[in-house]
């Protein structure tokens, strides 16, 4: 795994992070999004 990709999981997690923390429920909303789409 490249560190650039690290990097970007890491930046993808923090934001979600806060998201959450702003709104609840549109991070759960989100969250089961990302959970349920189909992989590429």
């Amino acid at each position: 795994m490249r560190p650039t990709a690290m990097l970007y999981r890491n930046l993808i997690a923090m934001v979600a992070e806060e998201l959450i923390r702003a709104n609840p429920l549109d991070g759960v909303v989100l969250l089961s999004g990302w959970i349920h789409a189909p992989a590429p």
